[in-house]
């Protein structure tokens, strides 16, 4: 006996040591390349077995039912470093853990690519995103988020994903029977997801796809086993057959349009990737689409279905909870008018406690639990080294489950959510960055349109309560759950609306019947309906910037000259050259005033340099004469833009008109000449700027631009170009000024940039530029305080409502940015600068107007924020700003003079940098 437990015992620790060798050999072998210096500076962790990794702890921690343990070990092990290193899919491995780990990961479009597994892209395809580079997810992302997401897209989506869960829940509790939940939910979701981007599919196509799917979802969370019998065998049998499909019905389309045969119906995504073209006009070719459209029919549906049945869950073991969800879609329906059919956008948001429970249900079993990159050079990330061409595995469940975060995270609690929003990196289930699902918003639009209508009608019963429901990657988590649905009896009666915060409210003013937008939802609308409402600018606004420009010009032409203009002014290539100017002129501006020794308009000083600026990329060139005719024009002109309309001598309104006059002579001489100079064959020196641009312009049947049209133009973007980049650089410096804390943490930024940048390197670049992120939340945080262009206006083409109230055809629509931007339901503590107030995700769509929103989005905003930040940075690091009459109130606009009489003195206090 004594000597089979000594063989045992030996065995055992042969086994042990063997199993501590292997692993520490595999662990050398795949860093010893990397060299002892950057061996020395990898996170902590191992590599595990030969070919296997960490693979086998993995699949067993989600089976066991603990999905967390697989990283727990590793902080149990190695400490909360926040990254790891292991060894899984076959390749080298950081596990990045911790909020701000996968943060700098996903920000970072420069250090890391797209790396997901071979077997995942093998599925997916590889013209999906899930492999496709930057440059080509940039531009089919734009293609496809928009009718995805957008206001239109959710609210026509809206009626048809209503009717979908109300006939489906029905058919449900109709049927008496059992069911299969996720299954149906699944196939709901799938329902929904093919009218979006395939619709008119029959029968037998939907049929085709639904069983192609089920065998490519579980195969996505399989073992890439591919020998007959295998989970991920079956799915890439499953590819082929959705790959015929999709070729059978892309084959129909394109036989229909030669034909001249028109689809009916609205535009599906199918069509928009049919009819996409790159600059260069090539389209998307047929293995594109395919591989485009498997991604998202997979992904729209896959997630949408796994949340809905976990929120249902949680609510029927939460009846706390469950009670107040109830309530709150009881309270909604109360307030629904008799007359309306259906749910609409503005009861969506209303939804503010099941948003929480949507919420918290993305926390606790997001399916995208985990994400793929792959670095492209060294890159340290807190502050270990992640080599060259090493997989990195964002494990968004380790952040979501992180108790330093979210305390008590394994208890749903959707409570947690009643704060502030997340801090950005700590709640992540669609991601961070350039590659944030484009679907957010319409997944969770599904999910809470079913939860609203089960709440208010439904009960589930698991009919096998000790069926337990287990957590992903399992192929098949709940499906041998089968559960019932039971019809309740409710009891509500609606009501009419009442008097409040409704959102848009009428009133006379500029001598018309108006309607004042004043949420972000109602702007939202109005700035994105382009067949609803045209511009409708004032007319003392039009006379001043003229009949010809954007502020007038209908949308087709304005979508023509906007295309014209836009590029030169915000693309990279153009940001990349202006800098240099910019930045030259910043650096000798700051000086000449600090050198002066006196008193400055701080206001009227900024405008001059952005004017100067402005006019060197629209009009280079320009000779003294003509700078100093257009600024003194220019300032007439902008102090009559905010002043009455009245047209007598002695009010600025006339002056400003005087000013017009004077500005379209000034204009009209320079093309003048430019005009003969051209008739001559005199080619002017240095490179084309916007009035050459506007000059060669030709539209389609080869009508060029006559000179008004020019000249408007010209008026608008000049005027536009330098007032609010004055203006909000002026703020800026003021605010900074005025919090300590806040301008030590931006100048902090700025030195650190500056230690950075090479000695070889003259002036600053774009990649600087970038860095600066807390700059941009100063911009930002300043654009929301003060913007200039505080209000916008439109003209209702048609009857249309909003927020559920009438805008009648005809009637003028103002919509106030200040309100939204002051609103205290979206920005707490609005009245204070606040700059951290923006660590968070991006506002949502509708709440941050500073440029406007839509089709006529200024198009100048990035050449704005640079020249703002370019000026800020150097004057945080070297000068400071003393208000010489501290008593003089800066005042807000539209005071025609808001800080013009406030004399400032400009001082040199640093020549470090």
């Amino acid at each position: 006996m004594e000597a089979w437990v000594v063989a045992a015992a030996v065995i055992i620790a042969g086994v042990v040591a063997v199993d501590a060798v292997v692993r520490r050999v595999h662990d050398w072998a795949r860093v010893a390349a990397l060299g002892a210096e950057r061996r020395s500076r990898l996170p902590p962790g191992e590599m595990g077995w030969p070919l296997v990794g960490a693979m086998w702890s993995f699949l067993r921690a989600f089976k066991s039912g603990d999905p967390d343990a697989f990283i727990s070990s590793f902080i149990r092990r190695f400490g909360r470093t926040g990254v790891y290193r292991t060894f899984m899919f076959s390749n080298p491995t950081i596990l990045a853990v911790t909020p701000e780990a996968c943060k700098q990961v996903l920000m970072d479009d420069e250090s890391f690519v797209t790396g997901w597994p071979k077997s995942t892209v093998s599925l997916i395809g590889p013209k999906s995103f899930v492999s496709m580079p930057y440059d080509d997810h940039r531009r089919i992302r734009k293609l496809t988020a928009a009718p995805i997401n957008g206001f239109d897209a959710l609210t026509t989506y809206l009626t048809f994903i209503d009717d979908t869960v109300v006939a489906t829940l029905r058919r449900w509790s109709e049927s008496g029977g059992e069911i299969r939940f996720l299954t149906e939910l699944r196939r709901m979701t799938f329902k929904i997801i093919v009218q979006i981007f395939m619709s008119g599919a029959d029968d037998r196509t939907m049929e085709e796809l639904e069983r192609s799917y089920t065998d490519l979802n579980y195969g996505m969370r399989a073992m890439a086993i591919n020998f007959p019998g295998f989970a991920y065998h079956r799915a890439l049998r499953a590819r082929r057959r959705l790959v015929a499909v999709l070729q059978r019905v892309l084959d129909g389309r394109r036989a229909a349009a030669a034909k001249g045969f028109a689809r009916s119906g609205a535009m599906d995504m199918m069509d928009r990737l049919i009819e996409a073209e790159d600059e260069s006009g090539r389209r998307l070719a047929d293995d594109e689409i395919i591989d485009i459209l498997i991604m998202y029919l997979n992904a729209g549906h896959e997630s949408s279905g796994h949340i809905t049945m976990w929120a249902t869950v949680f609510l029927q073991e939460n009846p706390n909870i469950l009670a107040r969800a109830k309530a709150e879609q009881e309270e909604i329906m109360r307030s629904i008018p008799p007359t309306q059919k259906g749910l609409t956008l503005r009861d969506f948001k209303k939804m503010q406690f099941l948003h929480q429970v949507v919420d918290e249900t993305l926390r606790c079993v997001n399916i995208s639990f985990v994400s793929f990159r792959q670095a492209t050079r060294d890159v340290y990330v807190n502050g270990y080294l992640i080599p060259k061409g090493w997989k990195v595995q964002l494990w968004y469940r380790s952040v979501h489950m992180d108790d330093q975060v979210y305390p008590d995270p394994k208890t749903f609690d959707p409570s947690r959510w009643e704060g502030p929003p997340p801090r950005a990196g700590t709640f992540l289930p669609f991601g961070l960055g350039s590659r944030l699902c484009p679907g957010n918003d319409l997944a969770k639009l599904e999910i809470s349109v079913f939860l609203h209508h089960f709440l208010l009608g439904y009960k589930l019963t698991r009919t096998n309560p000790k069926c337990r429901v287990r957590y992903l990657p399992h192929p098949r988590p709940v499906d041998n759950c089968l559960a019932r649905i039971t019809k309740l009896r409710t009891k509500l009666k609606a009501v009419q609306l009442k008097f409040g915060r409704t959102g848009v409210y009428r009133t006379f003013m500029f001598s018309n019947p108006t309607i004042l937008a004043v949420t972000p939802e109602a702007c939202k609308q109005v700035l994105m309906d382009d067949e609803s409402f045209v511009t409708g600018w004032p007319k003392s606004t039009v006379s001043l910037i003229g009949p010809k420009s954007f502020v007038s010009m209908p949308y087709d032409d304005h979508r023509r000259i906007r295309k014209l203009t836009a590029a030169p002014i915000n693309g990279f290539d153009a940001l990349t050259t202006y800098l240099t100017f910019i930045d030259d002129t910043v650096v000798a501006t700051l000086r000449r005033w600090s050198e002066s020794g006196g008193e400055i308009r701080f206001l009227t000083e900024l405008r001059r340099m952005t004017f100067k600026i402005i006019v060197q990329i629209f009009m280079s060139g320009a000779d003294d004469r003509t700078m100093e005719e257009l600024e003194r024009s220019y300032t007439d002109l902008n102090y009559g833009m905010r002043a009455m309309a009245i047209n007598f001598p002695g009010f600025a309104y006339h002056r400003a008109l005087r000013a017009r006059r004077r500005l379209v002579a000034v204009l009209q001489r320079v093309l003048d000449g430019r005009r003969a100079a051209a008739a001559k064959g005199f080619a002017r020196s240095g490179a084309m700027d916007m009035m050459d641009r506007l000059i060669e312009a030709e539209d389609e049947s080869g009508r060029r631009l006559a000179d008004d049209e020019i000249i408007d133009i010209l008026i608008m973007y000049l005027n536009a170009g330098h007032e609010s980049s004055g203006h909000i650089t002026m703020w800026a410096t003021v605010f900074l000024q005025e919090n300590p804390n806040i301008l030590a943490r931006a100048k902090a930024e700025q030195e650190e940039i500056m230690r950075s940048i090479p000695p070889t390197q003259k002036g600053l670049t774009l990649r600087d530029f970038k860095k600066m992120q807390f700059l941009h939340q100063v911009v930002d945080e300043t654009l929301r305080c003060v913007n200039i262009s505080f209000v916008s206006f439109r003209q209702a083409t048609r009857d249309v409502y909003v927020n559920g109230y009438l805008i009648p055809k005809g009637w003028k629509v103002q919509l106030w940015y200040r309100s939204v931007h002051m609103d205290d339901q979206v920005y707490p503590d609005p009245k204070t600068f606040d700059p951290s107030r923006w660590e968070g995700p991006p506002p949502r769509a509708g709440t941050f107007l500073p440029f406007g929103l839509g089709s006529r989005l200024c198009p100048g905003n990035d050449l704005a924020k640079l020249e703002i930040s370019v000026f800020l940075h150097h004057f945080l690091l070297g000068y400071k700003l003393t208000r010489t009459n501290p008593k003089c109130r800066v005042r807000y606009l539209p005071h025609p003079r808001p800080v013009d009489n406030c004399l400032a003195r400009i001082t040199k206090v640093s020549d470090e940098y």
